[in-house]
């Protein structure tokens, strides 16, 4: 299993749930909906979660590597 995989899964499931909890005050047709909504728009909320994580971490620190530039080898 792959981290897309993964990702689709866990979003699915905590949409899914979220979902579920929040329209179950308003009646059992909103928490059926909130579960098909969560399942079909959890993993879309996940994966530009961990893209907004990556833009965050990631970039800036290719950024600094590409200023720093490359290192002399050192010698014995």
């Amino acid at each position: 299993m792959t981290l897309i995989e993964l990702t689709v899964l866990l979003g699915a499931f905590l949409g899914g749930v979220t979902g579920a909890v929040w329209g179950f005050g308003s009646g059992l047709g909103w928490a059926a909906a909130g579960l098909v909504g969560g399942i079909v728009l959890g993993p879309i909320a996940l994966a530009l979660l961990f893209a907004l994580m990556l833009l965050i971490v990631e970039v800036p620190l290719a950024l600094l590597r590409g200023l720093w530039g490359r290192r002399p080898p050192e010698r014995p």
